[in-house]
């Protein structure tokens, strides 16, 4: 943490070398959001670029209530909610197996249904509505508390709450068929 508020300081005094630093930091996390929200590299690219190019204009205003992730966080989730609410973009997100419990055999029939499993699975999570979705990316597959997706979001824990829940809900009832999918609600 002083390490951030080293970089801040150094970033309101204009200094372009902590920013490159910043970006370094950073950009990983910021790309893969991205990347999940929309389904798309291109797309993750260029809002990743978006990202780092707001926060950069939106120094002077950053108070450092939030950490700087949670801060760019918070940029790159609204560019994306912007670019999925203006072109309706419906897209499979590259989904992990982190959260998916894993048949403890390994043969060729538990790989196909894993597929298949991922698969429909990226289906029902792009069918989720842009917010819902938000919420189970960000906690299930980034890995945030949910108090930090609410930071993000700029809503309230509860709000939060009951998005995941509901995604969570219409996921499971989605892929009620495969025993392996069993999200924490």
């Amino acid at each position: 943490m002083n390490d951030e508020k080293e970089i801040m300081e150094r970033l309101r005094t204009g200094d372009d070398a902590a920013f490159a630093e910043m970006v370094r930091n950073h950009q990983k996390e910021v790309h893969m959001l991205a990347l999940r929200l929309l389904g798309d590299n291109e797309e993750a690219l260029d809002i990743s670029q978006l990202t780092f190019i707001k926060a950069h204009k939106g120094l002077k205003n950053f108070r450092g209530d939030s950490s700087i992730s949670t801060w760019l966080y918070r940029i790159a989730y609204n560019q994306c909610m912007k670019r999925l609410s203006s072109a309706r973009w419906k897209r499979f997100i590259p989904l992990e197996d982190s959260f998916i419990t894993e048949p403890s055999t390994n043969n060729a029939q538990n790989e196909i249904e894993r597929s298949d499993f991922r698969t429909n699975l990226q289906k029902a999570v792009d069918k989720l509505p842009p917010q819902q979705k938000a919420v189970f990316v960000m906690h299930q597959l980034e890995g945030l508390k949910l108090s930090e997706t609410a930071s993000i979001m700029n809503r309230k824990l509860g709000t939060v709450k009951a998005l995941h829940y509901h995604a969570v809900m219409k996921l499971r009832s989605a892929l009620k068929e495969w025993k392996h999918a069993e999200f924490s609600a």
